[in-house]
């Protein structure tokens, strides 16, 4: 209801996003894993999100995207392990793998990477690896198609918003918070 109180008093419905020095964010920066942790925390606070560009060597993007090709060789609509779409002309096609940890161990293995382990550790809240619900190790295919329909959520999810950016078209999570 934050909305309807601003429309009247004329107040900002929020306040803009700004850094450690009080000047406003750039929405737009990337950052590497030699930023500071109070950085990144800082801008993560702030958005909600960060792009951490080369955590992974190529030979490691390599091998990642290998263990998910073959997970995508085998997946087929109605799978439980996988959502698909429509193209305008029927054809079905793949929008995301889910569970992956679950059948492929390079997969599964980043959960203790501790680069990732690190970054995780900026949201200042106990997480631990989720294999088996909530998704698993999920990801998310880069889509170019024309589609006629598909389930909303599963599209909502399905586009990367990094696809065409030289930035690998999947995107991989599996964390629960600690209760």
């Amino acid at each position: 209801m934050r909305g309807f109180p601003a429309l009247f008093s004329g107040r900002p419905i929020f306040d803009p996003f700004r850094d450690r020095a009080g000047a406003p964010l750039d929405l737009h920066r990337r950052f590497t894993l030699d930023d500071a942790d109070e950085e990144l925390r800082h801008f993560l606070d702030q958005t909600g999100y960060l792009l951490v560009e080369r955590v992974f060597a190529r030979d490691e993007l390599a091998r990642i995207t290998a263990a998910a090709d073959r997970v995508r060789a085998t997946a087929r609509p109605g799978d439980a392990r996988s959502w698909w779409a429509k193209r305008t002309d029927g054809a079905p096609v793949l929008c995301r793998l889910i569970y992956l940890g679950l059948v492929a161990p390079e997969i599964a293995a980043l959960s203790d990477d501790p680069r990732l382990r690190r970054l995780a550790g900026l949201v200042g809240e106990p997480l631990r690896p989720t294999l088996d619900r909530c998704d698993g190790h999920s990801l998310v295919m880069s889509m170019r198609a024309d589609f006629a329909s598909a389930e909303p959520a599963a599209m909502d999810r399905a586009a990367s918003p990094f696809a065409g950016r030289g930035i690998p078209s999947f995107l991989l999570s599996s964390s629960d918070r600690i209760r």
